[in-house]
């Protein structure tokens, strides 16, 4: 059975070039691997034809810049296999994995979307990187036999399926359409099931303030997506519930510090203990895939900046996104 890994790539000179010589190593035998380069204005293409030759390989080109929904489309529409496989352009194909995915393609059922995700840490080794990828291979892992979504950074699916569930939204917001695919899948009669075993490797490239912005955007978006459909305490992977409550703790933490400063009384603050246990406590899971890392240290640094930092650009990006929701429903729903 031929598998057809599809890979879109906006600018994406930084990363392409290990992404696709990731697949060096691996049995290529009935596999091909597609890269839609969506109208790069860097040396993607010229990046990426170096290596596509050397595995099976080729590529195809958008006339303009469409966004990676449309590329995507664009990808499975030329792609040969029977499966499909969907992974980004900033991801890392891990030892075996090829091999894992074929046999997985070979009993995959009709009506099935199977799913993985990142390594618990991250390619490129940087603290804020690391906390990514650990706090999306727990969220996304969590309920493997009825996940929410399947991300697109490791996506498989019969070609046929992906076609009878109407592809990717092209009208959709900049981000999420793996979220928005899946829901109507799924509502269209398809299982969606994680693999925790299968893992890519990610290179985000984080910094404190790209992980602020990642998590700002992220919340704006997933807002307005879940208020137009009216799910806002679904658990729903990276929205997880988890997450709300944490971030609904701090800010009640940041109200009765505040009124223990204009009260003078202590009393407020005390209510802060009760609030923060259980948030903690609710919150354990993810807590304890920190410390699980392996890394020196990472794991309470990590908790600090989930428990203390994180939650600022959450709830930023939530109250813009509440804000503005209205204006973005015709669009969600099409």
């Amino acid at each position: 059975m031929l598998v057809s890994f599809i890979i879109p790539a906006h600018n994406a000179a930084a990363t392409i070039q290990k992404t696709l010589a990731s697949f060096m190593k691996e049995d290529l035998e009935d596999v091909e691997v597609i890269l839609v380069d969506d109208f790069s204005e860097d040396n993607t293409p010229a990046l990426a034809a170096q290596i596509l030759c050397k595995i099976n390989g080729r590529m195809i080109q958008t006339d303009e810049h469409s966004g990676a929904g449309i590329a995507r489309n664009r990808g499975a529409e030329a792609a040969q296999g029977e499966v499909i496989v969907f992974i980004d352009a900033d991801c890392l194909i891990k030892p075996g994995l090829i091999d894992s995915i074929k046999k997985e393609a070979e009993a995959i059922r009709p009506g099935t979307i199977l799913g993985g995700t990142y390594t618990p840490l991250s390619s490129d080794g940087s603290f804020f990187s690391d906390f990514q990828s650990v706090f999306i291979n727990y969220s996304e892992t969590k309920h493997p036999e009825s996940p929410d979504y399947i991300p697109t950074h490791l996506m498989i699916i019969r070609r046929d399926d992906f076609f009878s569930a109407g592809g990717f939204r092209e009208d959709f917001l900049p981000i999420l359409e793996d979220v928005e695919f899946s829901h109507r899948a799924r509502e269209q009669g398809l299982h969606l099931r994680m693999i925790p075993s299968l893992q890519v490797g990610h290179i985000f490239n984080y910094t404190l303030l790209k992980s602020l912005k990642n998590a700002f955007r992220k919340s704006f978006y997933w807002t307005i997506y879940s208020l137009s459909r009216r799910d806002m305490l679904q658990d729903s992977g990276t929205a997880s519930r988890e997450l709300k409550v944490n971030v609904l703790s701090w800010l009640l933490t940041l109200l009765l510090i505040a009124f223990t400063l204009l009260s003078g009384s202590l009393t407020p603050l005390l209510f802060s203990i009760p609030v923060n246990i259980l948030n903690i406590v609710l919150n354990k899971g993810l807590l304890t895939a920190f410390f699980r890392s392996g890394r020196p240290g990472f794991g309470l640094s990590a908790a600090m900046f989930y428990l203390c930092i994180y939650p600022f650009p959450v709830l930023a990006g939530g109250v813009l996104g509440g804000m503005v929701a209205p204006f973005f429903r015709k669009r969600v729903e099409g």
